[in-house]
């Protein structure tokens, strides 16, 4: 197991480490209880997405709470 820990903007570090690692996927998880593509709202989600230049996986809960 590895822990990353960076400091900044999650659309910062998270696209930043995507590129540095040269993924293929991101794999996002999604908390919103309305349904997946509400959580994207005004929120840094969005952010994130916009600046990725990989495809992104969003799993939703299988149990909302």
């Amino acid at each position: 197991r590895n822990l990353h820990v960076e400091e900044g903007l999650p659309e910062d570090t998270i696209s930043n480490e995507a590129r540095r690692l040269n993924v293929n996927m991101l794999v996002m998880g999604s908390a919103e209880r309305k349904g997946m593509f509400s959580a994207f709202k005004g929120n840094a989600a969005r952010n994130i997405i916009n600046k990725l230049r990989t495809d992104l996986f969003i799993v939703k809960p299988r149990h909302p709470h």
